[in-house]
């Protein structure tokens, strides 16, 4: 498909393990902008990438990483998930002091519709309570420093601190004329594009809703019409009181066989999240009010110069 009025960016996740000499070419060549799952040193990428057969996968990605970014002359940017056995501090470590990689997220694995954390003991848990102070005081400590914008520290933390920032609508009982009962994307706000040229909501999500196509771009009475299936099937949400900050989107919410919210459940995590998360954001903007503006700016600026802007 030809589009003469635009400059086209393309933008792909990929884990590296493929990243050749002959792709890393062609990503160059069409102007790619490729983020690389992974999850910093080597004994905690090992410890949650494995190849089907079970095989680490640190010394395939990371050299593939070390040469796309000698060819760029600039780090490539980075995903890294972390669960409760994380060595937060050592992937900090890792992260902050490594010239071939760029910190874009830091996020918890997503257990969506899973039982992945089932595993997991109390003192695995207590470890990470302890792992996340230890990079929360980390965080207190390069909060005035402008050079930190893309410390492991700031994106750890900066989804925890940015909500509470910016501005955010009244849209409790009073005003129920939402787009969204929760504070999930709407769709188009992201575009999954599958094989076929469909667009779907996002990668997490089920591809029963397709609401366009690379031909015909999207169909936005199809969006009107998810979002009101969605609402429809969250009508619980609209007296929380924390909806506009909740997490849960279709990915959470839509099922197999429909959709599910366990009230219980969602109440004690989402006020468990907000509470804490309010804790986080008070103490940063306390001692520096901007911070997580300018770390938000910092993220997009330096995102666009590793898209060659």
């Amino acid at each position: 498909t030809s589009y003469p009025d635009w400059n086209i960016l393309y933008n792909l996740t990929t884990n590296g393990s493929l990243m050749n000499d002959e792709v890393r070419k062609f990503f160059v060549q069409h102007d790619f902008v490729v983020n690389v799952s992974f999850d910093g040193p080597r004994e905690e990428h090992n410890r949650l990438r494995i190849t089907a057969e079970g095989k680490p996968t640190f010394d395939i990605v990371y050299p593939n990483i070390v040469e796309y970014s000698k060819m760029l002359k600039r780090p490539i940017n980075c995903l890294s998930v972390f669960d409760p056995k994380t060595n937060l501090v050592a992937v900090a470590d890792f992260f902050d002091n490594n010239e071939y990689v760029n910190l874009i997220t830091a996020s918890a694995v997503k257990d969506t519709n899973g039982n992945y954390y089932d595993q997991f003991v109390k003192d695995d848990h207590l470890y990470h309570q302890h792992q996340k102070k230890l990079i929360f005081d980390r965080l207190m400590k390069e909060v005035r420093d402008p050079t930190k914008l893309f410390s492991f520290a700031a994106r750890f933390y900066i989804a925890a601190i940015a909500r509470f920032i910016d501005g955010i609508p009244n849209i409790g009982t009073i005003n129920p004329k939402l787009i969204r009962m929760t504070s999930g994307c709407v769709p188009g706000n992201k575009i999954h594009v599958v094989p076929d040229g469909k667009f779907y909501m996002c990668e997490k999500c089920l591809t029963t809703h397709p609401f366009g196509d690379v031909e015909s771009g999207i169909d936005f009475q199809k969006v009107a019409d998810l979002v009101n299936e969605y609402n429809s099937h969250t009508q619980q949400c609209l007296g929380c009181k924390y909806r506009q900050v909740c997490h849960l989107c279709q990915s959470f919410v839509e099922k197999d066989d429909g959709y599910y919210i366990d009230g219980n459940k969602c109440k004690k995590d989402v006020e468990n999240n907000i509470r804490q998360s309010l804790e986080i954001a008070y103490a940063v903007i306390e001692k520096d009010p901007v911070w997580a503006r300018n770390t938000t700016a910092g993220y997009y600026e330096t995102i666009y110069k590793n898209c060659g802007g």
